[in-house]
């Protein structure tokens, strides 16, 4: 089997609109035919819809790959990942051409004029469902002309953003337009393999509507399912222009899926390429302005790295100061975590001595950090007033500072804990009030066989002989003096 691998557009592939850095912006290296096709194909456009109603759209996911390899079904998948409502296949829009259906049939490739032709309508008129955000486009390009008649779209595109981006109403209008290439790949086996099932069950799937009497239901199966030289002629088709695909990589993000695997495994490899890139999604002037922010993901990184770093040097540098925080959250705060176990949220509040180092609050931090605790701290400072000059009055206070510690963890699972361990008669009336009328009332009558004759307080529960309050399970907040919680 051909291996595939994903292949990652780099941090800052294309200029705005997918322009070529290399050509700043112009295709010049296209083949001559292209730019007559294209030039013909945008002047029928504006012929047919007039400029003014023309509107370009965001995003264009173009999605191309083997025959077979699950392109109609990773479709939606596509659409829901990247927030579009819309997606067009290419030979659909051209299935109202009795000449274009016979090729169709036959396995071949359509004209690139009828091509770009129905593409355009359908990216750019309203009337036949165009969005501003974007779509995914089927099938498109497939052939050496068509990549460059795409190249010669994405120029035209940029050239009107920029022409228009600082107009209040027509920057609207031309956006600029972010250009996707997914390219999914199966080899000959699996595309031929997975054609004549295709057919097959499309063919059972029809037999069964119509003897069930729905005709309706009965869907016609793809004629170039049925036949197995059909398929093998529609993948040698692909072979010959797959090196043509290859070259969109030079020009726009590029990805490489392997959709050998499940539907589930290719749908994994395409939600991680097309996740959100900065350097894709915003215009040049604001990504310069903001890249050079380190991202979340690494600011973790480096942050687990320089933890164990700070942790060795305070404890051979300082270790007194070591000494005493480590103490400190043996008797001080180990105590106030056992107590806020079942709500998973505890802040610890202290003025301790051996707090009193500038460096004493970072080593606690890091110290329950590194036990998998989540630590923010703050330092609070309170003014107390302790003396009013009666004369002038004026207020004279003494300045306090106490450190703030909010810790979160992960906390225990009490509910799942309550349900499954044995319950006594109490903690089964306890729990009536969730449960539906039917049950609640057989827990009423179970708890009259045990002689309860007092209600339970509200909400308690007893497990394991241990009666335990449910009011408010919440933060819990404790404060220590220097000697102690």
């Amino acid at each position: 089997m051909q291996d595939a691998r994903a292949l990652r557009a780099p941090e800052r592939p294309v200029a705005p609109g997918g322009t070529s850095p290399r050509t700043g912006g112009v295709s010049a290296d296209v083949d001559p035919k292209a730019r007559a096709i294209f030039d013909g194909c945008w002047t029928r456009l504006e012929r047919k819809l007039g400029f003014a109603a023309l509107q370009a759209p965001r995003e264009l996911v173009l999605l191309n790959g083997a025959p077979g390899s699950g392109k109609s079904v990773s479709t939606p998948f596509i659409c829901r990942s990247r927030n579009l409502s819309r997606s067009l296949c290419v030979s659909a829009l051209l299935s109202n051409d009795s000449a274009v259906a016979a090729l169709v049939a036959a396995g071949e490739l359509v004209s690139d004029a009828s091509a770009v032709d129905a593409l355009l309508l359908a990216l750019f008129d309203a009337g036949r469902g165009a969005d501003p955000a974007g779509c995914v486009v089927d099938g498109f390009p497939r052939t050496p002309l068509q990549v460059d008649l795409l190249c010669l779209l994405a120029d035209k595109l940029s050239e009107l953003h920029l022409a228009n981006a600082e107009h209040p109403v027509l920057a609207q209008r031309w956006p600029r337009c972010r250009f996707r290439i997914v390219i999914l790949f199966v080899d000959e086996h699996t595309s031929l393999r997975r054609q004549m099932e295709r057919g097959s069950t499309a063919i059972r799937l029809r037999e069964r509507a119509l003897a069930a009497g729905m005709p309706h239901m009965a869907a016609q199966a793809r004629s170039t399912d049925a036949s197995e030289a059909i398929a093998r002629h529609r993948y040698a088709v692909f072979k010959k222009h797959y090196s043509t695909l290859l070259r969109l990589k030079e020009r726009f993000p590029f990805t490489l899926i392997d959709a050998h695997g499940s539907v589930s495994d290719t749908e994994a490899q395409i939600g991680r390429e097309l996740r959100y890139q900065s350097s894709m999604e915003l215009s040049e002037r604001a990504y310069n302005a903001i890249r050079q922010i380190p991202l979340a993901s690494d600011l973790v990184s480096d942050a687990r790295v320089q933890l164990v770093a700070r942790l060795d040097v305070a404890a051979r540098r300082h270790a007194s100061v070591f000494a005493d925080v480590v103490a400190l959250v043996e008797t001080d705060v180990l105590p106030v975590l056992r107590r806020a176990a079942l709500a998973g949220r505890a802040v610890f509040e202290s003025n301790a001595a051996a707090l009193a180092s500038p460096l004493a609050p970072e080593v606690l931090v890091d110290v329950l950090s590194d036990r998998g605790f989540a630590v923010q701290h703050t330092l609070r400072t309170q003014h107390v007033p302790v003396r009013v000059d009666t004369a002038t009055g004026a207020v004279e206070c003494l300045s306090e500072q106490t450190h703030v510690f909010t810790i979160n963890f992960e906390r225990a699972l009490l509910r799942r804990s309550a349900r499954t361990a044995p319950l006594s008669a109490s903690g089964l009336l306890a729990l009536s009030s969730e449960q539906p009328a039917v049950e609640r009332t057989a827990k009423q009558h179970l708890a009259a066989a045990f002689d309860m004759t007092a209600p339970p307080p509200r909400r308690t529960g007893e497990l394991n002989g241990e009666v335990a309050a449910w009011d408010d399970v919440s933060d819990v907040v404790v404060s220590s003096g220097s000697s102690g919680a």
